[in-house]
């Protein structure tokens, strides 16, 4: 039996789409910087904790290869594990 890794997503509503349970978060394998995307409309959150910015240097979610706002490596975000999201600075009241 295989088990799928988990996709934690944020418990806020998209400000753009203004959907719930839309938000992805994502890790930067090479830095380990935590992003939330958009679902529904591809837009991405450089910061989780701060969803009234939008940063539109970003590719759009989902691409196969998006840049880091962090490291500005041009990486394949992986889902992030609770470890690594708790590490960035939210509680397990802030996802899901």
């Amino acid at each position: 039996m295989e088990v799928d890794k988990p996709v934690w997503k944020l418990k806020f509503i998209c400000p753009v789409c203004e959907q719930g349970s839309s938000l992805t978060l994502l890790t930067c394998p090479s830095c380990g910087h935590v992003l939330a995307a958009c679902d529904e409309d591809g837009t991405v959150f450089p910061d989780p904790r701060r969803l009234d910015i939008r940063d539109d240097a970003c590719d759009p979610w989902p691409s196969e290869q998006m840049q880091c706002p962090k490291c500005g490596g041009s990486v394949h975000f992986t889902s992030s594990t609770a470890d690594e999201i708790q590490a960035f600075g939210l509680s397990k009241d802030d996802y899901y």
